[in-house]
């Protein structure tokens, strides 16, 4: 991969290298940007505060509610993965497991 890279440089095609991991870099940083913003709101949404003072919020909610919020969660995000599944957008798609999470590290 690193001679490709250095062969591109050579080629003459850095600059569209560089370009190109200028794009990436600005696209990553809004895309997090974005699903920051999207917790936030989520946390909005569910429990009326923001980040700084979730916890103390969450302690005084009814049972129900603190149980119902991360199943209601769970739910929407399998309904994303069936989506994905189903559309060939993330064919291989599944939880991590710790196993799973071992495995890599061990190579």
């Amino acid at each position: 991969m690193i001679t490709r890279i250095g062969q591109a440089f050579r080629d003459g095609r850095g600059p569209a290298l560089l370009g190109l991991a200028i794009m990436v870099g600005i696209i990553a940083g809004y895309a997090t940007l974005g699903l920051r913003l999207g917790i936030g709101w989520v946390e909005q949404a569910a429990f009326g505060v923001t980040e700084e003072r979730l916890a103390s919020t969450a302690a005084s909610l009814p049972a129900w509610r603190l149980v119902l919020i991360p199943v209601i969660t769970g739910c929407i995000i399998a309904a994303m993965l069936g989506l994905g599944r189903r559309f060939g957008l993330s064919p291989d798609a599944r939880g991590l497991g710790v196993a799973d999470v071992l495995e890599a590290r061990a190579y």
